[in-house]
């Protein structure tokens, strides 16, 4: 490992929210960690939130990141606990290996549709729906999500950063992967939390959507905006526009306080954006959800 990753990963490690305060912990679950993958013959079960748990090997970066940071991606994740309840639904569209159907599920016992197209991610989201034994909640799909039905040429060896090809852009490892739209995939199971993260292609999966974002039912939306879709020509201001027409508004979330707040309008769009149909009504979920501790903090 070069010192410069190790000094992103010590960073990473050290300063997100749930650690700040607890950096010499933080610290020694790293070096934990750090030894029992060079140890370990294969992958290894480690805990997550409440009883749940996550299956992790070397150079996994979801499973990583949570063991780092107790939520990866720690705004996102905190508001799917705190808005979910027991017998909603949530859809999870490029799920990797499962970390947000397993908060979903184990944690707050929502039904979920978990969406992956790449088959060695796809496999450990079965196993981390397996062995938290939550495959009556769970319906697993090993498919892409775009405009309409067809098949794409995905990336395959890239860990979390797989994606579509894009037009003349070359990988070492590809796979064909047929495809659907989200409404076409999604039928009548209409959630009440969905999240969208396709690493740039989000526009598209947005294209084939409208009836699942048009749906009432559907409270608030969590979509990665990370200004990958440039590689495929995408303007994600476009997806941002989408939303407002389908009936939604940005906001962000402090999970500390439990405080949604509007987002101004022109402002540069958050990685994961969050939209919200009914602010009165999510924010009556997000201030009376149970509280959670992770990494030995209450939230």
């Amino acid at each position: 490992m070069s010192p410069k990753t190790l000094k992103r990963k010590l960073r990473f490690t050290l300063f997100p929210p749930l650690v700040r305060h607890q950096k010499i912990r933080a610290a020694l679950r790293f070096v934990r960690w750090k030894i029992s993958s060079w140890l370990a013959l294969g992958p290894t079960v480690i805990p997550f939130v409440g009883e749940a748990r996550l299956i992790a090997a070397a150079g996994m970066t979801d499973a990583r990141g949570n063991i780092y940071a107790g939520l990866y991606d720690f705004r996102a994740m905190a508001f799917l606990l705190h808005l979910l309840r027991e017998n909603d639904r949530f859809v999870d569209v490029g799920s990797n290996i499962g970390s947000f159907t397993v908060l979903a599920s184990k944690v707050v016992g929502a039904e979920c549709l978990a969406i992956e197209p790449i088959p060695g991610s796809y496999q450990y989201l079965l196993d981390n729906v397996s062995i938290n034994r939550v495959s009556n909640l769970v319906t697993c799909l090993n498919v892409g999500v775009g405009r309409a039905s067809g098949t794409l040429e995905f990336t395959c060896s890239l860990d979390t950063t797989n994606h579509v090809l894009a037009p003349g852009e070359t990988a070492e490892e590809v796979i064909w992967v047929p495809v659907r739209s989200l409404d076409a995939i999604a039928g009548e199971f209409a959630p009440t939390l969905l999240k969208i993260d396709t690493e740039g292609y989000e526009t598209a999966v947005i294209a084939g959507a409208d009836g699942t974002l048009t749906d009432e039912r559907l409270l608030a939306v969590i979509v990665e905006l990370r200004g990958h879709g440039r590689r495929y020509g995408f303007d994600e201001s476009e997806v941002h526009s989408h939303m407002l027409n389908a009936g939604f508004s940005q906001f962000s979330y402090d999970p500390f306080a439990r405080k949604l707040t509007r987002w101004e309008e022109g402002g540069v769009l958050e990685n994961n954006a969050l939209y919200i149909r009914n602010m009165e009504l999510a924010q009556e979920r997000v201030e009376t959800a149970p509280a959670f501790t992770v990494n030995g903090q209450r939230l």
